[in-house]
């Protein structure tokens, strides 16, 4: 996979110079908007707590595209280094790190995962396995455009654990880009619990509407 690395003495999205330790100036930091509270994924009478680094605006909705769509990975580490904070802040704790799936059709024409990117990026410096748990069994009409119950519909019953992973009584951290109506990342986590999983957690970069 090729990644575009910038100089780091300037911040990767506005270009202005970088005094501190990092990618970003601090005008960028200060206009990225964290989130603090978690919320709750409710479906099937199945609750799943979700938290995320910032809101879908501005600089992270920049950086999610650039992780995304430009093969990115200095902002895919930026991304990361937030989630990883909120790990910590929240004192989240699991066996596993595990990420949402693409497709073989999405995979094969961006030669790539961003959501196991940053689980891996996060897995490392967290010091927690990662797990490549799941799979994803059809491609999908993609979920931006469509309403709420349109995505539920879209997304379910495509995902499918992995026949040579084990999950039954581990505790897995769920890590994906953003989140929007929270279909995706409750599908994939009803599909660990279904198998035996004790708890899943959904961590995401970003939060857009939930």
């Amino acid at each position: 996979m090729e990644v575009i690395y910038c100089g780091d003495d300037k911040c990767i999205i506005c270009k202005a110079d970088v005094y501190q330790e990092g990618s970003l100036c601090r005008n960028c930091l200060r206009s990225i908007r964290e989130c603090i509270d978690s919320n709750c994924l409710n479906h099937n009478n199945i609750n799943i707590k979700c938290y995320s680094s910032a809101y879908y605006s501005n600089v992270i909705r920049e950086l999610v595209i650039r992780m995304k769509y430009k093969n990115d990975y200095k902002s895919a580490e930026i991304l990361a280094s937030l989630m990883l904070k909120v790990i910590e802040r929240d004192s989240i704790k699991a066996d596993f790190i595990t990420f949402v799936p693409v497709s073989k059709g999405t995979m094969n024409k961006r030669g790539y995962n961003q959501s196991e990117l940053l689980a891996k990026i996060i897995s490392h410096k967290a010091k927690i396995k990662l797990a490549d748990s799941l799979k994803k069994v059809n491609d999908t009409r993609d979920q931006i455009g469509l309403d709420k119950k349109g995505r539920w519909e879209n997304i379910k019953d495509n995902f499918k654990l992995r026949s040579d992973i084990d999950v039954k009584n581990k505790s897995f951290i769920l890590v994906d880009d953003v989140i929007t109506t929270g279909a995706t990342a409750f599908w994939c986590s009803y599909t660990l619990i279904k198998k035996g999983a004790s708890k899943v957690i959904v961590l995401t970069a970003a939060k857009s509407r939930v």
